[in-house]
């Protein structure tokens, strides 16, 4: 047996001391995934985060733009052949995030009594459309008072005639008393029947869905522009009727 020199010796120890502190350094990184782990929302648990980022990013921009108020409005996603993900009844639609967003089975249970008031129209349209892959309800400020006006919309933009049609129907719902009980079957009605992704609904909002988030933020954008064109060519024709500067 070859004895040890003091320089092998001292090799050694220096092993012996990354080796235990490899070691430790595993058991940190894996404790502290665990910690992650258990600080995440269970019922979240397992979705892309990339997904959950864009539904940030979109649901934030539409608040900007005045398509979500603080807690009215809901967006939604497949992930799954019988299940969603969609932002939770109390949500803040600025600020979502995991916490506030859950994943519901297209059959009610009991995490239903925590999601949006919306679900059951967003799962009544994931069951029926397979190319459903985003969903948005919102309450676009001059849409909103535009359907009051008005039984149709038609554009006068270029964007919007290109993009959405000659006219768009505006659905009246009539009884807002039990339009909540009713609004998952009158909507996905209006939506086989008219063949578009989206229901433009008098007092209520525009619905819809699309395959693309950006597309279905877009829908939001052309009806919204088209209706406060019409609002704002109005507004001009009232005020500059009678203005001997503008008569020929």
């Amino acid at each position: 047996k070859i004895p040890l020199t003091q320089e092998d010796r001292f090799f050694s120890k220096v092993i012996a001391c990354l080796t235990q502190a490899l070691y430790y350094f595993i058991i940190y990184l894996l404790l502290k995934k665990l910690v992650i782990m258990l600080n995440m929302n269970t019922h979240t648990r397992g979705i892309d985060s990339n997904l959950i980022y864009s539904l940030q990013s979109i649901s934030l921009s539409m608040f900007r733009k005045g398509f979500f108020g603080l807690y009215q409005g809901s967006i939604s996603a497949r992930i799954g052949a019988n299940q969603f993900v969609i932002n939770k009844r109390n949500a803040v639609f600025d600020q979502l995030n995991e916490n506030t967003l859950l994943v519901l089975h297209d059959k009610i249970d009991y995490l239903w009594k925590e999601a949006s008031l919306d679900s059951p129209i967003h799962a009544s349209v994931y069951r029926e459309f397979l190319d459903a892959k985003f969903i948005a309800y919102a309450r676009p400020p001059y849409s909103l008072a535009y359907s009051l006006r008005h039984n149709r919309l038609l554009p006068r933009d270029y964007l919007g005639y290109r993009s959405l049609g000659e006219e768009i129907a505006i659905f009246n719902p009539k009884d807002y008393d039990s339009w909540q009980e009713r609004a998952d079957t009158e909507i996905l009605r209006q939506l086989q029947e008219s063949k578009k992704y989206f229901v433009f609904i008098k007092g209520c909002g525009i619905f819809a869905y699309h395959r693309e988030l950006s597309k279905l933020m877009e829908v939001f954008d052309l009806i919204e522009n088209s209706c406060k064109v019409l609002r704002l060519g109005d507004l001009m024709d009232y005020c500059y009727n009678d203005d001997p500067r503008l008569s020929v």
